[in-house]
């Protein structure tokens, strides 16, 4: 974008109390980003939404000195600056009620462009949140799409770094400046993102600190970047719910792993499915197929010409399973099986099978049937 017209848009962003929808409405009033400044403070005050001391602070803005170095320290950090109106502003975005009128962009800006699909989920994962979040990740990616997350600790840090070991690419969202990579812990992170092809991402200028505020905003490009965005462990409160419900107003897909009853740390999955903003995510392939058809591939065909000279391991003996779910893999191999018959060959109470059997089905194990039976995946 020329540099000129960057400026204006630029000096906007630091003016206090403008938000991008007041930004958006000043431009199509103006007609332009650079007009605004010509115009005086009563004309100001007459566009809707903005009051007396806005106005004020748009028509004495002199400061255009910090314009410029905040310009010039972007491209001297290798940062690409894009308004709404830049060929390379990714189209889904761009779709959305409330689009950021600049973004500042590290790393490959054309990877906002492709297909995407957002994870997300709580700081504070549990063992089975992680599992969850590192599978459904790695078959996104191996999928073809680009993985969209926010860079906190927890679920978000585990989408980026299984992206990046997939060979995928990842793009992080900051609540924070281009500059002001939070939380400090993921700066290393953030510097494989950008190596392995992806992207950092701010609406906010060079300089911005974490503030809380910050994060629910930046949540809507998250969601808006992304074809859909799965949830896979969260409370009923916080950033991921936050996140969901603005994909939801966005007419995007959302998709959630479910949990055991009772969990808190995954009660809003379970809410989320139960209102029906949700889809259940049991298996990759109930997100792809709701995502697109070129995403989707169906499993190998039965009886299919094998290679190999000496016969593969069923797949549950490649993975590091406990005593138990090794039990009843074994069961398995021998052939379908109803829940309750099951439980009596291993002698485990029910509630304990069940969890079992959702973790060795979210791993892609076994699968469950109609009629409360189960059987083996090989």
């Amino acid at each position: 974008m020329n540099p000129d017209r960057l400026r204006p848009l630029v000096a906007l962003s630091l003016i206090q109390g403008l938000g991008s929808r007041r930004i958006r409405a000043l431009i199509q009033s103006a007609g332009s980003a650079e007009a605004i400044f010509g115009m005086s403070t009563i004309s100001i005050m007459g566009i809707s939404g903005i009051g007396e001391q806005t106005a004020l602070a748009i028509a004495s803005f002199k400061d255009w000195a910090q314009v410029d170095r905040i310009i010039e320290e972007g491209e001297r950090m290798g940062v690409y600056l894009m308004g709404l109106d830049d060929p390379a502003f990714p189209p889904l975005l761009s779709q959305i009620a409330d689009p950021p009128a600049l973004l500042w962009c590290r790393g490959e800006p054309t990877a906002l462009s492709l297909p995407s699909a957002a994870v997300i989920g709580t700081r504070r994962p549990s063992e089975y949140g992680m599992m969850a979040a590192e599978m459904y990740t790695r078959q996104l990616c191996e999928a073809g799409l680009v993985i969209v997350s926010g860079l906190a600790y927890g679920i978000d840090g585990i989408a980026h770094d299984t992206a990046i070991k997939t060979a995928g690419i990842t793009l992080a969202v900051l609540g924070s400046g281009i500059d002001r990579v939070y939380p400090g812990a993921h700066r290393p992170l953030a510097y494989r993102i950008i190596e392995s092809g992806g992207c950092l991402i701010s609406e906010f200028p060079p300089g911005t600190k974490p503030d809380a505020g910050n994060f629910p905003i930046r949540n809507r490009v998250v969601s808006g970047l992304s074809l859909g965005t799965l949830v896979v462990e969260t409370r009923g409160e916080g950033g991921s719910m936050i996140t969901a419900r603005l994909a939801i107003d966005q007419n995007r897909e959302v998709f959630a792993v479910p949990h055991r009853v009772g969990d808190a740390k995954g009660d809003g999955c379970n809410s989320l499915i139960q209102m029906g903003g949700a889809k259940l995510v049991r298996h990759v392939n109930d997100i792809l197929m709701e995502l697109g058809g070129s995403y989707y591939h169906e499993p190998s065909v039965a009886g299919q010409i094998s290679l190999d000279l000496e016969p593969s391991k069923p797949k549950w003996q490649t993975q590091d399973l406990d005593p138990r779910a090794i039990r009843i893999c074994q069961i398995l191999e021998k052939g379908m099986i109803h829940v309750d018959e099951l439980c009596n060959h291993i002698e485990t109470p029910i509630h304990i099978l069940l969890t079992e059997l959702l973790q060795l089905e979210i791993k892609g194990l076994i699968r469950t049937l109609p009629g409360k039976s189960v059987e083996i995946v090989h």
